[in-house]
């Protein structure tokens, strides 16, 4: 693999057409239309519940749940098999805090928010 360097804007620009668990190496494949995979896209990026998974704790396509009691929601979410949660409305994210901050549109603390049945 080598290794280039990029100024501020080329990775502003690169980071804003990446979609969530994309390397910016697949973003750069994509623009420059080169087919394929490269070594480094070949391995799925892993979500913080993969270790759980792996240890038997959690497993693939558990449903969590969110209970947001002051505001009478029920959030829901499933743990694929790279430890990734995917929510109701599809988006997948790498760890319990960035679901619970999508869904409430601000930092959350998603570790004490979900919970398993």
């Amino acid at each position: 693999m080598k290794m280039i360097g990029i100024d501020e804007h080329v990775y502003a620009a690169l980071r804003s057409r990446r979609v969530t668990g994309e390397t910016l190496n697949a973003v750069l494949r994509h623009l420059l239309e080169i087919p394929g995979t490269a070594t480094e896209d070949s391995e799925t990026p892993r979500g913080q519940l993969l270790l759980l998974v792996r240890a038997g704790l959690l497993h693939t396509g558990q449903q969590l749940t969110w209970e947001r009691r002051n505001l009478r929601q029920r959030h829901t979410a499933t743990v694929d098999e790279t430890g990734w949660l995917v929510l109701a409305d599809g988006r997948r994210q790498a760890t319990p805090n960035m679901a619970a901050t999508v869904i409430a549109g601000y930092p959350c603390l998603g570790w004490r928010a979900w919970r398993t049945d």
